[in-house]
């Protein structure tokens, strides 16, 4: 936090002679990317910064709206549940690609079978393994047909099948290719230049008539995303006009530039949101955790309020949750709440359970946590607990986890981006790789969840869910993180995205 106050003062020096030159007279917003793109296609290159590029580039048969907290339609203008396990999409007939090529049931039929296909093979092919085969009824008209019942099924239809099109990605022996050569969608932005080096410049697409139901509209003509991945360096870039918009600026550096009337910090509610867990099931052979009041006083010990007010940057849109999901995620809801800070009672607690002294052990976080767990352990060595931070990247959090080695963790999770309970219910429950609870009322209430097609009833279960994770002590959610980006004032951002990057293209106007 001292670095942090310190580069945040020293751009305060800057801030008073540095011009902000905004595009707007040309129409082009310039974005700094931490990550360069080296596909517009997601699935080649799955981070926040495809995510950004690519949700507008290619679109899915259906949307889901955060606004409205329900599906809307996209390529396909009405849809109906023929069946449990199937759907029937009724498709636009006046839709034509980038190329101008125009849009059918061919080219659904051609996505459906390219996720499907055994050779071909990307990190979140998963998603989609659900679906048993598609059928075309008609020109216009798709019947897309799951394994067994799956309520979750629209929101991968609208989340995690994205149509492309036949005619230009057959002409690829390697498919990949597609995307880095000739990515052509349907969506409110097309690519115009596509560069590792120079990055990724969208054009609004005129022809796009089709999202305005969604709020799929683009305001800005050109978009032009710039990698440079020291945060430094993008500041330096902002405060000389050489970009518009930058993210993920420390809280304090943040602030600082909010002051000057050139610049405005934004931040926009995502799924993404900042937890505690322990290993209750004790499969690191270490059985600290399984003891509830061990995990409950250091739940206790937690001040959530100053972590929102002191550590995680977004202003107002940072509030504590008192679930791990989201209202707006279909099936969430909740009941109970997490125990509130008390770091008397904690002390009390850990007396009883066998910790008069206090205790010590490893605290583990990833990269986006470590802010959180290191204020998270400063707070606890108030009740006379030291937690050493072991600092890990996303990869090697993912192999000690499979490894029995995350006895506790301060981590941060999007939900997957998918508007549905069942995104963090499967997370951590079920018997996975990240399951450190083994409780089998929740593995129970995670399978009738994702087996139940009856939305009040769906409701019910989760709502037993999160309870239970609340009573249990298992999950202790801290609180929301919100994509946090500073921009030149003329730049206005609607809030509210499901996108892993925390925004979409059409999400930003000029003022």
């Amino acid at each position: 936090m001292k670095a942090q106050l310190i580069t945040a003062v020293a751009a305060s020096a800057l801030l008073a002679a540095a011009p902000a030159f905004a595009q707007k007279s040309k129409d082009t917003v310039r974005i700094a990317f931490v990550e360069s793109i080296n596909s517009a296609d997601m699935d080649v290159d799955p981070k926040p910064e495809t995510s950004f590029t690519g949700r507008s580039v290619f679109d899915g048969l259906i949307y889901y709206s955060v606004d409205a907290a329900g599906f809307k339609p996209l390529l396909a203008k009405s849809w109906k549940r023929v069946s449990p396990t199937s759907v029937e999409f009724v498709l636009r007939d006046d839709i034509k690609w980038h190329d101008g090529e125009p849009f059918d049931a061919d080219d659904v039929i051609f996505s459906v079978n390219h996720v499907l296909d055994k050779n071909v093979k990307y990190r979140f092919k998963r998603n989609t393994m659900f679906i048993k085969n598609a059928e075309k009824l008609g020109k216009y008209k798709v019947r897309l047909t799951a394994k067994k019942a799956n309520p979750v099924d629209l929101a991968r239809y609208a989340i995690s099948l994205r149509i492309r099109p036949q005619h230009a990605q057959s002409k690829f022996a390697n498919w990949q290719d597609f995307g880095r050569k000739n990515p052509v969608g349907t969506g409110a932005y097309k690519v115009a230049s596509l560069d590792k080096d120079k990055g990724i410049v969208l054009e609004r697409n005129d022809n796009f008539g089709h999202g305005k139901e969604a709020g799929l509209v683009a305001k800005v003509k050109r978009i032009h995303a710039i990698p440079i991945p020291d945060v430094q360096t993008q500041v330096a870039q902002m405060l000389t006009g050489g970009v518009d918009l930058i993210k993920a600026v420390p809280k304090d550096q943040a602030e600082e530039m909010d002051k000057d009337k050139r610049f405005t910090m934004s931040a926009t509610q995502s799924l993404v949101y900042f937890y505690l867990a322990f290993d209750a099931a004790g499969r690191t052979k270490n059985k600290l955790f399984t003891d509830k009041r061990v995990r409950k006083a250091l739940m206790m010990a937690v001040d959530r309020e100053s972590l929102v007010k002191n550590v995680i940057a977004g202003g107002s849109e940072v509030r504590t949750i008192d679930a791990p999901c989201f209202k707006v995620q279909q099936g969430c809801d909740w009941s109970t709440k997490p125990v509130g800070y008390d770091p008397a009672g904690a002390k009390r607690l850990l007396a009883e359970a066998g910790y008069p002294n206090g205790l010590e052990f490893e605290l583990s976080s990833f990269s986006g946590a470590h802010d959180v767990s290191e204020a998270v352990a400063g707070q606890w060595r108030k009740i006379g607990v030291r937690a050493k931070i072991f600092r890990m990247t996303f990869g090697s959090y993912r192999k000690r986890q499979r490894d029995n080695k995350q006895l506790a963790l301060v981590g941060r999770y999007s939900s997957g981006g998918v508007p549905d309970a069942d995104a963090l219910t499967r997370f951590y429950f079920g018997g996975t790789a990240r399951d450190y609870y083994h409780d089998d009322v929740l593995n129970k209430l995670t399978k009738a969840g994702v087996s139940t097609m009856d939305v009040a009833k769906r409701k019910v279960i989760y709502r037993q869910a999160m309870d239970r994770m609340n009573t249990e002590n298992l999950i202790f959610p801290i609180a929301t993180n919100p994509a946090v980006f500073v921009h030149v004032s003329e730049i206005n951002m609607k809030k509210g995205s499901l996108s892993n990057y925390g925004i979409e293209p059409t999400d930003i106007n000029w003022r």
